[in-house]
């Protein structure tokens, strides 16, 4: 990422790592992190990354760009201030703070992250452009290991284990039809937790040709008074529409 100026005048960072992990949609740009450590992390570093000429400061202190800094982590959450400053008035220095949040120190997982909860419909065939990946992430007082299940009920019980889906994010299959639950369990040592659930539906692909014509429509004689020649002849406008049965919707 190259960028490091806003029209505002804003200085940004041009990156910014942590220690820990982070939830699926987090992103540094937007001026804040959450960073999820173990439970008992007593320090941490991130390591922000600025355009050459700038300067930044983690907590008050110089910090030099591309190298880490060390965060004390004295609570359950400890927050850290950075700020990217450039000289010359026409400047705004750029803010950006990590906070950084330890696990619970307890057996049974904690999910921060659950599936999403909306509906998402597919047809046979889509590929990763545009299935959307369900994500989860968990915590607890040792290593947590994860099981994706599928199941053709809204219930966390009674589900299939899908192989090799050992990862906080699935992408969901859509190479046969059908409406599916997903959800996964979350282990640490004899202790586990189960996820919500995401409803999935993947839909055959019906394809309809749908063609009709129009003909020029003939003016009445007293409107042809009007006009000293008539150049549009009679045509026909054919358009072929694919139709989706499943979705009602039509493409032209």
């Amino acid at each position: 990422m190259s960028i490091s100026l806003t029209s505002n005048g804003k200085i940004q960072l041009t990156d910014l790592t942590t220690d820990g992990s982070l939830l699926s949609d987090a992103d540094y740009a937007t001026g804040h992190l959450d960073v999820y450590v173990s439970h008992n992390a007593e320090k941490a570093t991130l390591t922000p990354t600025v355009k050459s000429g700038d300067t930044i400061t983690v907590n008050d202190a110089p910090a030099e760009s591309g190298k880490a800094a060390t965060i004390n982590l004295t609570d359950a959450e400890t927050t850290a201030k950075i700020i990217v400053h450039r000289a010359g008035d026409s400047y705004v220095d750029g803010t950006y703070t990590v906070t950084f949040h330890k696990a619970a120190d307890q057996a049974a997982p904690v999910f921060i992250e659950q599936p999403m909860s909306e509906v998402q419909e597919y047809i046979v065939g889509d590929g990763s452009a545009y299935v959307k990946p369900l994500h989860v992430f968990a915590n607890a007082n040792g290593t947590v290991t994860y099981q994706w299940y599928s199941n053709t009920t809204n219930s966390t019980e009674g589900g299939t284990a899908i192989a090799d889906a050992t990862d906080p994010t699935y992408i969901p299959a859509t190479d046969t039809a059908g409406d599916q639950y997903y959800y996964c369990v979350a282990t640490n040592g004899s202790s586990t937790t189960s996820s919500t659930c995401a409803h999935v539906i993947v839909y055959d692909e019906p394809i309809q040709s749908i063609s009709w014509s129009m003909k020029t429509p003939k003016l009445p004689e007293e409107k042809k008074r009007n006009y000293s020649k008539v150049t549009q002849p009679a045509s026909t406008i054919k358009r072929r529409y694919e139709c989706n049965a499943a979705y009602s919707k039509c493409y032209i």
